[in-house]
């Protein structure tokens, strides 16, 4: 979803800004308006099985050391696998506030149905916006990365042959 997200939005770019325009109607009326909540309701359960896997995990972790260690040396672990637990909970939120900003508009100055480029135009104007975009795609590519690099070793790409490739294809991913 992020991946054709992020193909979709990267029309922003095209010289033509009707074009991004033309992708938000789309969405909109995709299978006369009802491709969209298809969409959301297979969205909104992924995120409800993805937040109680993330939750079991956690459970487990603790479970199998229930006092902490006094010192952490992170020999095996990387920064985006040691950070997952805070970029989940921020991604959360900032899924709601972008949803609010730019598909319901409540949050945003001067919101119009519609209006993709503009609305992407004129909500970015605001540099702690655009700060809080930022911070929060940065959240998103930690995560990603670990995510892609968890996948790839699940589906047997660990071994020591493949651990360059699989860390590549998670870091380009």
């Amino acid at each position: 979803f992020v991946f054709a997200h992020m193909l979709g939005n990267l029309q922003m770019f095209l010289p033509d800004h009707e074009a991004i325009n033309h992708y938000g109607r789309f969405l909109q009326e995709m299978l006369h308006g009802g491709g969209i909540w298809v969409a959301r309701a297979v969205l909104l359960g992924s995120v409800g099985l993805h937040i109680w896997a993330a939750w079991s995990l956690t459970r487990t972790s603790w479970k199998a050391r229930p006092i902490p260690y006094k010192v952490v040396t992170p020999d095996a672990s990387t920064y985006a696998s040691r950070t997952m637990r805070w970029s989940g909970p921020i991604l959360f939120l900032f899924i709601v506030y972008h949803l609010l900003h730019f598909t319901v508009g409540s949050v945003h100055p001067a919101f119009v149905e519609g209006e993709v480029y503009r609305n992407v135009i004129v909500g970015f104007s605001a540099w702690p916006v655009a700060l809080a975009y930022v911070v929060a795609i940065s959240a998103l590519g930690l995560h990603l990365r670990h995510g892609a690099w968890s996948m790839l070793q699940t589906l047997g790409a660990s071994h020591p042959r493949w651990d360059r490739v699989r860390n590549l294809a998670a870091t380009v991913f």
